[in-house]
């Protein structure tokens, strides 16, 4: 009896959560960009214009950020996370100098609503580089989530062009073309000279989500082999082609304290050498980050497998791959292989903000890291290898209105050997 009685009232306090998170509904999002306004009524058909005086940023780009459109029926609970999640997305695309999300409840009925979403247009030019090499971008171009990037310097260069709101829908497009010679920090195993281009296409089916397909080509000219380190590569001149589909998602939650955020990436891939079998490359990584604030507690796992067919270029790199490397004293074939786990771990501390000249916004953090990982020459060997590393490191982060991101890092592994790395990028 005691035991129905309680399953009574469980079900009842199910029953009056569930009656205290209301269903609402969207009637209209407004949009202020700047000095411009926009209603958006019908889902069917892009905001209209209210007040323009001079187009910064399209107000399609505007709701590509948001899972909000008029007649949108959603529980209370969930419109809350979404206007959490909306905001931190259009911040967090560095589009925009502010973005502010507001709830205007109808004064007459409670159940329906009105969202107003107000962004200032941001710095739109990109700086930034890595070892040897430097680059120059725009993007939000036109206001429509284009971008491009042109990377110069001794060991990279190249082009890039992405539109990811293609025909004004939620259409990924993008095409890129470099010229990359081999890492210096490879010098004693291989060396080459190599042309890469690749087109890809897909579809942004959530904010969050969304699906890519790709075609690469590689052509590759070896200068120098170290064959009697077994160093394999196709030829000394060949090109090799590449077609891969990604999926990724990317999560945020507001928690005490913080925000808690998760991704994840999943990538098949297909290595078609000339006059070879076709290889098989899986690749899947998940991220986590707790964000205090000050401090954050930043994790990745990653994983990758190869089946048939590599040479020594393609394989899976965790000595000088940025943000994607076991940072301690190995050397490079002992990081190098046809499958691995790994997982990285930093502590981040916000040391210093402040301004540059009274113009650019500059951060300085400090961090300690442990990278973890097992490594194997083989797919199918059962001599798994355990890689780690112990270290610290910092980070310069330029941001409004330069966006350039330097990583320098020192750690050692269990047999006390170290080594210094910088990468050209804000971390994982």
């Amino acid at each position: 009896m005691s035991k129905v009685l309680l399953y009574v009232l469980a079900v009842i306090y199910a029953v009056n959560i569930s009656g205290n998170d209301v269903t609402k509904q969207i009637r209209t999002v407004k949009i202020e960009i700047d000095d411009n306004f926009y209603i958006w009524e019908n889902a069917l058909l892009p905001p209209e214009t209210i007040e323009q005086n001079e187009e910064t940023v399209s107000p399609l780009t505007v709701v590509s950020f948001t899972k909000f459109y008029p007649g949108m029926k959603i529980k209370n609970s969930e419109f809350e996370k979404e206007l959490f999640r909306t905001e931190l997305r259009l911040n967090n695309s560095h589009f925009f100098y502010s973005a502010v999300l507001i709830e205007l409840p109808d004064k007459d009925n409670h159940n329906i609503t009105n969202i107003l979403i107000s962004v200032t247009n941001g710095y739109r030019n990109r700086f930034g580089g890595g070892n040897a090499y430097a680059f120059f971008g725009i993007d939000n171009i036109k206001g429509k989530r284009k971008s491009f990037r042109i990377y110069a310097g001794y060991n990279y260069a190249g082009a890039q062009y992405s539109d990811y709101l293609f025909l004004d829908k939620d259409f990924l497009f993008s095409i890129e073309a470099y010229y990359i010679k081999s890492d210096s920090r490879l010098r004693d195993l291989v060396r080459y000279n190599s042309a890469d281009a690749s087109i890809s296409a897909g579809y942004r089916f959530t904010p969050d989500l969304s699906l890519s397909l790709k075609y690469r080509s590689k052509f590759m000219n070896i200068s120098y082999l170290n064959s009697a380190e077994g160093i394999i590569e196709n030829e000394n001149k060949s090109v090799t082609q590449f077609f891969s589909s990604t999926i990724e998602n990317n999560k945020n939650w507001k928690i005490p304290g913080g925000i808690f955020s998760f991704g994840i990436e999943i990538t098949p891939e297909i290595m078609k050498p000339y006059k070879n079998t076709a290889g098989k490359k899986y690749f899947v990584k998940t991220k986590f980050k707790y964000d205090l604030g000050f401090i954050s507690l930043n994790s990745q796992i990653s994983g990758g497998l190869i089946r048939g067919h590599s040479s020594f270029s393609d394989k899976f790199n965790l000595f000088c791959t940025p943000d994607l490397s076991i940072r301690s004293g190995y050397e490079p074939q002992e990081l190098t292989g046809k499958k691995f786990t790994m997982i990285n771990n930093e502590i981040r501390l916000n040391a210093i903000s402040g301004m540059i000249a009274s113009v650019i916004d500059t951060d300085l953090s400090f961090f300690l890291f442990n990278d973890t990982g097992i490594v194997s020459e083989e797919d199918y060997s059962n001599e798994n290898k355990l890689r780690d590393a112990y270290g610290t490191g910092c980070r310069i982060f330029f941001n409004a209105p330069v966006f350039a991101y330097f990583s320098f890092s020192y750690g050692f592994n269990r047999e006390k050997r170290g080594r210094f790395l910088f990468f050209g990028t804000a971390g994982f």
